[in-house]
């Protein structure tokens, strides 16, 4: 899956970032 670093990713990763403040017992690392 190829993903731009653009403005939509950048949102990708700032829910990702919320929800593993939500969660921080939970780990995402990114592949």
């Amino acid at each position: 899956m190829d993903l731009e670093y653009g403005p939509e990713y950048q949102e990708f990763t700032k829910e990702v970032q919320a929800f593993c403040k939500k969660y921080k017992g939970l780990s995402f690392i990114d592949s």
